[in-house]
Parts: structure tokens; sequence; C-alpha cells
């Protein structure tokens, strides 16, 4: 099936009056503690120090969820945490399972049960971040699935596939046969704006499955800016622009390990500035399963 098939039948969300488009803030959570490995590798991608600081501080400067929904708190905002349960085991033989495999959180751990209740029972989102290989494994997903809600209590409505893995339509089959009601997984990949002039969310099935398009990813933003604050604030300003003149939804994606000012003081301060600008120009911040 063509793609431009699966997402014509997009949905205007209505929006409250004197409000001019809606945010889906969102956070991929891949990994929760910075280990050695990684403070050396943004040492040496970025020269800052501070990288290799929380070595010897005794913090984990990738643990700040509550920082997080303190900062949203101050704009009146709710996002989504997408949580990943990697399943997958490192293969001697494959160097690439070290990067994918090496180093991931365990999901049932206590700690991570605790915070997962935390974020959920404060009005935030917890949705399931689809391992590696679940794009295309049923019963794979499934498990993810069913292994969140039995943390959460009630049901995972939300998806984001690892690393954008999207078998289209496959993927979007299996996500809705296992459940799911809205997938974030549909992006311009390497790139900021909307795919394939996918404007608004859409149903590729025509049933109560939705996609909505991600609009806009850190690391992409920071390249598409060439780490310029000024350039980055422009680009924000461009995509608010547009969702605005299309009344639709602005799909963001900050992941938790980034927002650390410490170590990453470009991109904290471009996720404030959209915080600011989406207030800035009546925006509505929105979870999926209020926004249709």
């Amino acid at each position: 099936m063509d793609i431009s098939e699966l997402t014509q039948n997009q949905i205007k969300p209505k929006l409250p009056e004197g409000k001019e488009f809606f945010v889906w803030l969102t956070h991929d959570v891949d990994r929760t503690d910075k280990t050695f490995f990684h403070s050396l590798y943004y040492f040496l991608k970025e020269g800052r120090i501070n990288h290799l600081k929380n070595l010897f501080s005794g913090r984990n400067p990738y643990w700040n969820f509550q920082h997080i929904m303190d900062i949203e708190s101050r704009y009146n905002a709710r996002s989504t945490f997408f949580f990943l349960s990697e399943s997958m085991k490192v293969d001697f033989k494959n160097p690439k399972s070290f990067v994918l495999a090496w180093g991931r959180y365990n999901i049932d751990s206590p700690q991570i049960k605790s915070v997962i209740r935390e974020i959920d029972s404060a009005g935030w989102e917890v949705g399931v971040h689809g391992s590696y290989n679940s794009y295309n494994d049923r019963e794979l997903l499934l498990s993810e699935k069913k292994k969140l809600e039995n943390i959460l209590g009630h049901e995972a409505c939300s998806v984001r596939q690892h690393y954008w893995n999207n078998l289209i339509p496959y993927t979007w089959q299996l996500q809705k046969q296992v459940g799911f009601r809205f997938d974030a997984t549909f992006i311009n990949k390497n790139n900021v704006g909307f795919c394939e002039n996918a404007y608004y969310p859409f149903k590729p099935f025509g049933d109560d499955f939705i996609v909505t398009p991600t609009v806009v990813m850190d690391t992409y933003l920071a390249d598409k800016a060439k780490g310029n604050l000024v350039r980055g604030k422009e680009i924000i300003d461009e995509i608010i622009d547009l969702c605005s003149r299309k009344k639709t939804v602005m799909n963001v994606l900050w992941h938790q390990r980034i927002l650390n000012r410490n170590e990453f003081p470009l991109l904290y301060d471009l996720y404030v500035y959209i915080l600011e600008a989406a207030v800035a120009n009546n925006a509505v911040f929105i979870l999926p399963f209020k926004m249709m």
C-alpha cells in the first residue's frame, strides 16, 4: 500500500477557543544510567568536561524525571515518557549489539517501576518504547505492552518504536493488533518538519488507530541548526508558525537524558524555548488520549 493512501485519512483536532495548535511533548527513555563509556564518548565528541564530572560527583545525570516534570509544570504542560524494555542480548559476533543491548535498564527493577508509577500518578503519560526488534514481532511487542501495563495497573495507549524502526504498514498493524491506540514513530528521518506532507494525525486503516507524526527531535534539530542556539530558535519558530497555520499537532521528542543543562546546554535551552514559544503562540499542551 502506498504511503499517501495510508496518510490521506487525516484528522484535524478541534482546538479550544482562542488556541492555535496542539503540542504533544514526548521523551524516549533509552537509558537511565550514564556509564563511563557514555561519559567518555560525549567528552570526546563535544569536548565538554562536564560529561566526565558525573563520574566523580556520585550523581546520575540521566535520572532527571522529576526535574523534567518540574520544568513542564511551570508551563502547565504534561508529556509522555516512552519506556524501553530491551531484551536483545550482547552478541560478540555483532558489534552493533553492544550499542543496542549493553547498558540498558531493567524495566522490572524496583527503581524503574517506582518512577514509572510516580510519573503516571502525577498526571503525565507513560507509553511503550518498542524494543529494537519489536516492530516486526507481534508477540514481543505484546509482551512489552503487558509488562508496562502490569507496572501501571492500567492500559498503555501510546507507542513509539526504538530507532524509528517502522515497516509500513506492517508495524502499525501489529501495534493495532496488540491494543495500542496511538503511534508516534512516523518521522522525517534526520530532519525536522512533517514527513510526506502528513500535517495532521491520521488513521492509516480508517479505524480508531491513530498515527501522530513526530515533527522535531532534539539531535536532528541540533544538527539542522549546526549547534547554534539562535538558528535553533529560528527553526522552532518556523515549525510553530506552520503548526499554527495548519491548526495541527506539534509532536516533540526530547530524550530525557538530554535535559541536563550542565551536559547539554544547547538542547536544554531549546527545549525550554519550545515551551515558552508554545505558550506565547497560544498552543495547547495535550496528551493523545485526551486529544482525539
